[in-house]
């Protein structure tokens, strides 16, 4: 297996300011008056990240349609970013003894050759994700199990899932909650995450949803294969898009402030972001911030829930 280099992810900060009676309010660190306040986010970028591609074989074209994202998006996001990344490559069919768990190296700094991502094919066995990413972690990073040069003990790991359907793991041999502890306790990376591109089915979308927030990730529906590319790729260096409100706002932010190389621009609702109700948070549209850039926004609180601004996911 090859040794590849990996992605950068951007952590996010928060700190408050304000000129009166301030309080801390949540845990973003933003301040308060009574009424009125300032959450303050920091755009920050994680420093080396090892991104392991999950594919569902049972999903027709999905491997052409990734591999067209990757060379209109996926690698310019990555380069302008200039993360230390590498990138590998699994399927979640665990039919095949000798291939379950295995991680092709298919990225160093520019594409692979044509044909490398055909490697996943197309299968007719169940989709079993977490099976997969358990063998993984488990009997392929022992000596001589295939993936013991892939992960670094100085990076973050981010699984990028791509599949047609629930995942079909079974309890044995390991549960969706003896799962997710393994993953929080595993000392052989910084941190592990998984997030999902699926089909835009309710059912399907509304599984991996809970399955990934438990997991620390977010999911992305195939309307546009780029744009879930571009935005598994900034989750996956913590170059965030959507940035949470320490309090309920009395309305949603009219506009926001945005200072990049020590220089604020005004931000205004339903043109460069969104205020999204059901994670009351604010969503930039098209351009997400930078890195290093500070993130300013300013509002009355209330107890109230309001409603999302047009345009919201």
């Amino acid at each position: 297996m090859r040794n590849l280099t990996l992605l950068l992810a951007l952590a996010i900060g928060c700190t408050g300011n304000d000129t009166t009676d301030k309080t801390s309010t949540g845990d973003t660190g933003a301040t308060a008056t009574s009424s009125t306040i300032e959450d303050v986010f920091t755009q920050n970028l994680l420093e080396d990240v090892d991104i392991v591609v999950v594919f569902d074989t049972n999903w027709d074209d999905a491997s052409k349609a990734f591999k067209t994202a990757m060379d209109e998006i996926g690698y310019k996001t990555l380069l302008l970013a200039d993360p230390n990344w590498q990138i590998g490559l699994m399927t979640s069919d665990v039919s095949n003894v000798s291939q379950r768990g295995f991680i092709r190296g298919i990225h160093t700094t520019v594409f692979p050759d044509q044909g490398t991502l055909d490697v996943v094919g197309n299968g007719s066995s169940l989709s079993k994700v977490r099976e997969a990413i358990y063998v993984a972690l488990t009997d392929r990073l022992r000596k001589g199990g295939g993936n013991e040069d892939f992960f670094r003990p100085d990076a973050h790991t981010y699984f990028m899932v791509i599949t047609e359907s629930r995942d079909r793991s079974e309890d044995e041999p390991i549960s969706a909650d003896a799962f997710a502890n393994f993953i929080e306790r595993a000392d052989f990376t910084q941190s592990i995450r998984l997030g999902v591109i699926t089909l835009p089915d309710n059912n399907t979308e509304r599984y991996w949803t809970e399955v990934a927030q438990q997991l620390g990730g977010t999911v992305d529906t195939v309307g546009s294969w780029n744009r879930a590319v571009e935005s598994r790729f900034f989750e996956a260096i913590d170059h965030r898009r959507e940035f949470p409100l320490s309090e309920l706002p009395a309305s949603p932010p009219r506009e926001i402030i945005v200072v990049e190389r020590d220089r604020p621009r005004t931000k205004v609702i339903e043109v460069d972001y969104d205020y999204v109700a059901s994670r009351n948070a604010i969503r930039f549209i098209g351009e997400v911030p930078t890195p290093g850039a500070q993130i300013r926004v300013t509002y009355e609180k209330s107890d109230e829930p309001v409603n999302e601004t047009a345009g919201t996911e």
